[in-house]
Order: C-alpha cells, then sequence, then structure tokens
C-alpha cells in the first residue's frame, strides 16, 4: 500500500547520519500526491498518535529541513539497524496500530533521536490494509495503553493512567454497540497484558537516558480529542 519518490531513501538516510538520529520518518501523500496522509507526528497525553495535515490539499512549497519528531511513520521510515536491535524493535505484541508511536517515545526515552523528514517523499493507501473497523479500535486503545504504561516516568504515569482509562470508559459510553465492545475488549486485553508490560516499563525505565520534560514538548497535540462530540469534549476537559 505504498510507494516511494526515487530520492527516498537517500535523503531519509543522510538525515539519520547528518542528523545524528536513530531514525527518520518520511512525508506521505495520498497515492495521487494531492492529499497529506503524514506532515509530522503528534500525540495526545494519553498515547493516540496521529498524523499531522492529515486530508488537506498538498501544496508544495520551499524545501524544510528536517526537525524533531516524537514518532516516525512506520508506513515510510527509516531507523539505524543497530539501535532498533538494541532497544528491541518494534512491540510485536502490539500486531498493529501505534507500534512506530511506542518504539519513537522509547527511543526518545533512551536517549536517542528521530527526525521527521519532509523532502523524502512517500505515497500511501491509506487503510490499505482493510481491517475490520471493530478490530481497529480494539488494538488502537490497547496498544495507546500499553504505550503508555511502558513510557512515561512513575510520576506522569500515576496521572495519566487513571485519566486515560477514564477517557475510555467515556469513549466507549459514547460510541454504539459493536465499538462499544472494542473499548471492553481492549482494556480487558491491557488488563491480561500487565504483568509482561511491568517487565517491558522495568527495562526502558532502566535504561531511560532523557527525562519525560524533553520529552513532552514533542507531543505537540497533547490535549487532542479522540473523539468528537461535545459530551466527550466536556468529560476531557473535567478529567484534565
Amino acid at each position: 500500500d505504498c510507494r516511494v519518490a526515487p530520492s527516498w531513501l537517500r535523503v531519509l538516510v543522510d538525515a539519520i547520519v547528518g542528523g545524528n538520529a536513530a531514525a527518520a520518518g518520511s512525508r506521505m501523500l495520498d497515492w495521487d500526491g494531492t492529499r497529506i496522509d503524514f506532515d509530522g507526528a503528534a500525540m495526545n497525553f494519553h498515547g493516540h498518535g496521529c498524523n499531522r495535515g492529515f486530508g488537506r490539499l498538498y501544496v508544495a512549497g520551499p524545501p524544510r529541513a528536517p526537525e524533531p519528531t516524537l514518532f516516525a511513520c512506520g508506513g515510510a521510515m527509516a531507523v539505524e539497524r543497530a539501535t532498533f536491535l538494541d532497544v528491541g524493535g518494534f512491540d510485536g505484541e502490539y500486531f498493529a496500530y501505534f507500534e512506530d508511536v511506542d518504539l519513537g517515545w522509547r527511543l526518545w526515552v533512551e536517549g536517542q533521536r528521530v527526525l521527521y523528514v519532509p523532502e523524502a517523499v512517500a505515497f500511501h493507501r491509506h487503510r490499505g490494509s482493510g481491517m475490520d473497523p471493530v478490530r481497529w479500535r480494539e488494538l488502537l486503545e490497547r496498544n495507546a495503553l500499553c504505550s503508555l504504561y511502558k513510557n512515561y516516568d512513575d510520576a506522569n504515569l500515576a496521572i495519566v493512567l487513571p485519566a486515560a482509562r477514564a477517557l475510555m470508559a467515556a469513549r466507549a459510553a459514547a460510541a454504539g454497540a459493536a465499538e462499544a465492545a472494542a473499548y471492553a475488549a481492549a482494556e480487558r486485553a491491557f488488563d491480561a497484558a500487565l504483568p509482561r508490560l511491568e517487565a517491558a516499563r522495568a527495562r526502558i525505565q532502566a535504561r531511560r537516558r532523557r527525562p519525560d520534560d524533553e520529552i513532552l514538548p514533542l507531543f505537540r497535540e497533547p490535549f487532542r480529542p479522540s473523539a468528537g462530540g461535545r459530551g466527550y469534549w466536556e468529560v476531557q476537559r473535567h478529567v484534565v
């Protein structure tokens, strides 16, 4: 579901080498190159990553230099192999969705850098995998909880995890029956994974080389809602 411009790989590799980075991600456009699929990363405080600029018309402008980013979109990225293996690579338990968010977050925690490289261009068929929407929702919600559980420091996790679970319950309450079942399945799967996640968290935090205060600005949109509607937004305002 992805194709790349002829210069794509060279531009990414040059950015990694020249920017002393562990990983770099590209600008992603839709298959026809007319709309933006990914123009940099953002994440809200409860672990939901997003592709900035999604759906907007693409208008070519002057060249843009690489910039630090929380994560590189896994659809079109490059990563230094030894570092990728050293930090444990993608979390294989995620299966799909937010595994790139988690990897980038871990890299920053462990003292590495990740760059967004707008001049490296790829073309992507969004949701080309054709996953069932209920399964998609379950994976998104479970994996977001897993990422924040592993990667926040102790003080921030104590604040964020209860808030994240409260907001997930609010999204479930606002959803239809099928989607509400996906939220419930996600919460059960997260709880079942806690022994594994505790071990993973211990490894990551033992390797911490950068404080949360230096990572949080990379979220860019920490209070971006993960659902629509005035009712949900009011719940999020109250929780925040």
